[in-house]
């Protein structure tokens, strides 16, 4: 995932990116994995987050979830 600090990162492209980024590292449960994580980080569930998949994510948050990298 490129580190650019103007971009804004929704949940749904912030999901593919790191999807793409596991399966690129061999993980055969990436979906699974990135949905835990980026739930975990912005405290909600699975499902919530394919509600509100066009969400932006605040920077903090962003800062947050690429800790698990």
């Amino acid at each position: 995932m490129p580190e650019d600090k103007t971009r804004v990162w929704t949940v749904r492209e912030l999901m593919k990116s790191a999807m793409d980024h596991l399966q690129q590292k061999g993980f055969e449960d990436a979906r699974l994995t990135v949905e835990l994580l980026l739930a975990y980080t912005l405290d909600l569930q699975r499902i919530q987050l394919y509600l509100q998949y066009d969400k932006p994510l605040t920077p903090a948050e962003l800062k947050q979830f690429r800790l698990f990298y």
